[in-house]
């Protein structure tokens, strides 16, 4: 198991250079203003990157190139660690722990789904929002199941991290659902990429911080 929480940990870390590496690569553009140059943290959404055709209208495969295999490895490492981390709690919470890797399985088929939809595609744009939006729903869920597994075993800290995680996903889901959309302002915008880039941080970082919780349980 040690084993598979330091792959993972490698495969996060990889992951977030790989996506910085496709933000300097972008070109250009977001919903209100075509003209911009490069990638804007506040107004560019994290699927700007894998975007074909970047809202400036120019090529953007150097950087959907470089996104697609950074979100292979973040696919990679979710799936295995989400589905086999599991398993340590399966002998006391066999239903709890087959909730969490059905929702992990969800969750894991829709970073897939956001993948090979390309927002820029009309026929795929419906697609690729569902997909997006899912993922945050069954994040939800996955957290707090792992939540109250720690808890279980006495695992205060991690399972009050998985629980904030958990809040801040749902927070971001009553902005994606009630929050203004972001071709209505640039307030707007700057609101749901913002608040996107702070719920993809905390899931990135709490996964890597369980990996840690983990490894105590095998140790």
């Amino acid at each position: 198991m040690q084993k598979l929480t330091k792959q993972t940990r490698h495969l996060i870390l990889f992951y977030v250079i790989g996506l910085a590496t496709a933000m300097l690569c972008y070109s250009g553009g977001h919903y209100l203003d075509p003209d911009t140059v490069g990638y804007s943290l506040s107004k560019n959404f994290i699927s700007d990157l894998l975007r074909i055709t970047s809202h400036s209208g120019a090529d953007n495969l150097p950087s959907l190139i470089i996104s697609v295999i950074s979100f292979i490895a973040l696919l990679i490492a979710l799936f295995r660690f989400l589905f086999l981390a599991a398993d340590i709690f399966k002998k006391d919470f066999r239903n709890l722990v087959s909730l969490t890797k059905i929702s992990a399985i969800w969750g894991c088929f829709c970073i897939f789904g956001v993948m090979v939809t390309p927002a820029d595609v009309p026929s795929l744009y419906e697609l690729h929002v569902f997909f997006a939006d899912s993922i945050f729903y069954s994040s939800v869920v996955t957290l707090a199941c792992y939540a109250y597994l720690f808890s279980k075993k006495d695992m205060k800290n991690y399972a009050i991290a998985l629980l904030l995680c958990a809040v801040v996903a749902i927070g971001y889901i009553i902005i994606i659902e009630y929050g203004p959309a972001p071709w209505m302002s640039m307030n707007a915008l700057i609101l749901q990429v913002s608040a996107q880039k702070i719920i993809t941080l905390s899931l990135v970082s709490t996964v890597f911080y369980m990996t840690k919780g983990i490894d105590l349980l095998t140790d």
